[in-house]
């Protein structure tokens, strides 16, 4: 069996990705986990506790959405870590 992540937030409803993925399964028997990031990029500001939420919302969207096309899977809400510009390797 192939095991696939997926990671998508914006694009998760998109025919590109839905096609992708169709074009693993015909591979053959297939596995797929969904990891929607946090997104902190929107606006000026955000809380996390909304970014949270909101990825929350999209990762159920998701998992819809892919199911009603066939696609089992799981997923999760994950939170990336930005590192700051002074811990940037010079």
């Amino acid at each position: 069996m192939h095991r696939y992540l997926v990671i998508a937030n914006q694009t998760i409803e998109s025919p590109l990705l839905l096609e992708a993925i169709e074009e693993r399964r015909r591979v053959g028997p297939s596995d797929f986990h969904l990891i929607v990031p946090e997104d902190h990029l929107q606006g000026s500001t955000w809380d996390e506790g909304h970014a949270r939420v909101a990825a929350k919302i999209r990762l159920a969207e998701g998992i819809s959405y892919l199911a009603a096309h066939g696609i089992p899977l799981a997923g999760e809400v994950a939170t990336l870590k930005w590192p700051s510009a002074s811990s940037s390797p010079r």
